[in-house]
């Protein structure tokens, strides 16, 4: 029995087999592409504060703020997924009188990827519940969505955090001329 253990171990010391994609190893670590080496798992943790604003036909405007948590598990293939609700902050604040409530919160897609200085965050709205957007955040999140590339910044030889400022401007619908979203993003990555 002994010596059935010591040939099991050396089988195993010198197998390749051991090393392939999909071969499960003690520790249960993923497996390497012999391409490049894996980054670890990153968890990046912020917001993504908006203020939108939509000009109407009839000359009015109106505008809103609005707060997406966001918590980005990357796994090794570098990408990341998951959903998040985006609740409105402040407003509507408008130049004229509102017969609707408020439509309070957006449930959003994200989607993206980490390359090598960068976090492509991918952002798809839908409306939460019933009310009006008197501001644009729907106008300019829904549809095919936004991406928003946030480039990450490097503390004591490795990432810290990533911060971004971006304006996205959607034409309009019938009733509108054009929808801004004037947005920040602010992430820490979780050590």
């Amino acid at each position: 029995m002994v010596a059935a253990a010591g040939v099991g171990a050396y089988v195993a010391a010198h197998t390749t087999a051991r090393d392939q994609p999909g071969v499960a190893s003690g520790s249960d670590a993923p497996a390497r592409s012999s391409d490049r080496s894996p980054r670890a798992r990153e968890r990046w943790h912020g917001a993504l504060v908006s203020r939108t604003s939509r000009s109407y036909r009839s000359g009015g405007t109106c505008s809103t703020d609005w707060k997406l948590p966001l918590r980005l598990d990357v796994g090794s293939d570098d990408s990341f997924s998951g959903t998040a609700t985006a609740k409105l902050t402040s407003g509507p604040d408008c130049s004229f009188v509102t017969g609707q409530p408020q439509l309070d919160a957006f449930d959003v897609r994200i989607a993206g990827t980490r390359t090598q200085g960068d976090l492509e965050i991918g952002l798809t709205a839908r409306p939460a519940g019933t009310g009006t957007d008197y501001g644009g955040f729907g106008e300019v999140f829904s549809g095919p969505g936004r991406t928003i590339t946030v480039p990450i910044e490097m503390s004591d030889g490795g990432p810290c955090c990533a911060a971004k400022r971006t304006v996205f401007r959607a034409e309009g619908s019938a009733a509108a001329l054009v929808s801004l979203s004037r947005n920040s993003v602010r992430l820490t990555l979780n050590r």
